[in-house]
């Protein structure tokens, strides 16, 4: 009996969400700016040339609707001031130390001054390298290889002065920022696919992309059959992926859920089918561990 009443509220929600479709929320990417300065060839993070370029790469990205935080906004505790090798692993724990807003990716960019001579005229060139790390999954998004198409001619003395050099290579903040913009974004583009339209959905336009999450979501003092119905549910939210039972006891399964939806829509969404499966239970969400509790 009690899987008849669970079986006829899922067939409400279906239509419930027919009639009543929820619009989409866009889901820019928020992304954290590191420099890594361990190797001295490099220009070091605290120089206002290395700074102007940071400022160049964060201005041309926020055109673009990409949310960017920067080495100043690290978190007290996890700033370092002197020079400093960025592994993955640091990366991450400094973007997790966010609660507020959850890092989407973490960029790590090193600034190599390159000098040249030809038939007696000193040029200078910027060489930028870096890579993009997914934070919710820890995956690769893309290694960073830059130069100015063109190298700079400087005077020979200026070769001479490291601080002439560096700020040579400041005054390039604007190109360089845009070289590395657009590297970025062809990164960011590949790595952003559109959810395919969940029922919830189905009458509006298509929610925007977004990188890869992956969630931690907790149903607690859930009956097995209560449990399946909502699993058809999250199968079927916009940008879904794929998702593994980590835990299955008899009232409560843990499982990490992979999804290109946006964290609010995910959320929402969660929410919506508590209150359409007439379940009384509550949604508690920290970033990205969700706990979906019958009350």
């Amino acid at each position: 009996m009690k899987k008849f009443f669970l079986l006829i509220a899922i067939g409400n929600c279906f239509a419930f969400f027919a009639v009543y479709p929820v619009s989409a929320i866009a889901s820019e990417p928020i992304i954290l700016v590191l420099g890594d300065d361990w190797d001295k060839r490099s220009i070091a993070r605290n120089s206002q040339a290395f700074e102007r370029v940071l400022g160049g790469i964060s201005n041309w990205l926020i055109q673009r609707r990409i949310r960017v935080l920067d080495e100043p906004m690290v978190p007290q505790g996890r700033s370092i001031h002197q020079r400093v090798r960025r592994t993955k692993e640091n990366t991450l724990e400094v973007a997790q130390e966010f609660r507020t807003p959850v890092i989407d990716a973490v960029v790590v960019l090193k600034i190599f001054p390159e000098i040249d001579t030809v038939a007696g005229e000193t040029l200078l060139n910027a060489l930028i390298v870096g890579n993009i790390t997914n934070v919710s999954t820890g995956s690769l998004i893309g290694n960073v290889e830059v130069r100015l198409p063109e190298y700079l001619p400087v005077e020979k003395s200026c070769v001479v002065h490291r601080d002439c050099v560096i700020a040579a290579i400041g005054d390039q903040a604007q190109n360089l920022g845009q070289k590395v913009g657009e590297v970025l974004m062809k990164y960011f583009n590949r790595a952003m696919v559109v959810g395919r339209p969940s029922l919830s959905e189905a009458n509006t336009s298509s929610e925007e992309p977004a990188l890869l999450r992956v969630y931690k979501l907790t149903f607690d003092r859930f009956d097995p059959p209560e449990y399946h119905i909502a699993e058809k549910f999250i199968v079927a939210f916009s940008g879904y992926h794929r998702h593994e039972i980590l835990l299955n006891m008899m009232r409560r399964v843990e499982i990490s859920y992979e999804t290109r939806s946006g964290d609010a829509m995910l959320k929402r969404s969660l929410r919506m089918v508590m209150v359409n499966m007439g379940i009384d239970a509550s949604v508690r969400c920290i970033k990205h561990t969700c706990i979906i509790s019958k009350n």
